[in-house]
């Protein structure tokens, strides 16, 4: 091949060197841990979105079975929507356990993406399209429960959320924008997914949660209608093929399954 002498040696040897190198750190890139972000995303076509926009919209959620075992472990389930304005918002519960085995516990997050924040209920509020994010309190977290979620317009641009169980309903301090008559579109998404790290995505945690078909309001008297569900996508690939995303069609909504087993 013309390869001759000690030089093409040290050579060999240098290359073997590098090559052996390569096969030790190989493992702690594939031992590294994996946050997988939203694992599941269930699109609704509106069949209607009123003449004005849509002022108030909810859904329920029940979680029937979570793997979550300590803290770092975050179950983010919510409904992702726009303003009329093209800014973003999002609604959803946080659930966790504050200690190895504790009992559960959420909170409710509302969000608003734009960059014209008047003023908020909880702060900071970002500059530029970071917008403000609010999250409640924490509270017990039943399985099995459902939990209704909703974000209403109050007066001409401000915004609160709640979170009910039936029993209780928990409102969350909102956000104002500067532009009125600048409703929601209709509908975004809603999503499942972990948003803690796992050690691998064999130990991303299991859930099983019913989300329920959302209802909204154009005015106090304007039922919008019933919304058309579409296929769900899977949009996390980190761990793709790695971890059971699942969704199916059920009476008054979609149940879905991500996690492990």
């Amino acid at each position: 091949m013309g390869w001759s002498g000690s030089g093409t040696v040290r050579v060999l040897m240098a290359a073997a060197a590098a090559a052996a190198a390569v096969v030790v750190a190989a493992p702690a890139t594939a031992t590294a841990a994996v946050v997988p972000g939203e694992l599941v995303q269930i699109d609704w076509l509106a069949t209607n979105a009123g003449t004005k926009g849509i002022s108030e919209f909810a859904f329920p959620v029940t979680i029937d079975e979570i793997g979550v075992t300590g803290p770092g472990q975050t179950l983010s389930v919510g409904q992702h929507f726009n303003f009329q304005n093209w800014q973003g918002g999002y609604i959803g519960l946080e659930v966790q356990r504050p200690a190895a085995d504790a009992p559960l516990i959420a909170r409710t997050v509302f969000s608003y993406y734009g960059p014209d924040v008047q003023q908020a209920g909880c702060g900071p509020i970002f500059p530029g399209p970071g917008g403000t994010t609010c999250r409640s309190d924490f509270f017990d977290f039943a399985l099995g429960k459902t939990y209704t979620l909703r974000v209403e317009q109050m007066g001409s641009n401000y915004w609160q959320a709640y979170v009910g169980d039936g029993s209780v309903q928990r409102w969350l301090s909102g956000v104002q924008i500067w532009n009125e008559l600048r409703r929601m579109m209709p509908f975004g998404y809603q999503s499942v997914g972990f948003h803690g790290a796992s050690g691998s995505c064999a130990e991303v945690p299991h859930a099983r949660v019913r989300l329920g078909t959302p209802t909204a309001y154009s005015t106090p008297i304007d039922y919008t209608g019933t919304p058309v569900l579409v296929a769900p996508r899977r949009p996390n690939l980190t761990c793709f093929g790695g971890i059971v995303n699942d969704a199916a069609a059920i009476g008054g909504g979609v149940q879905v399954t991500v996690g492990r087993g």
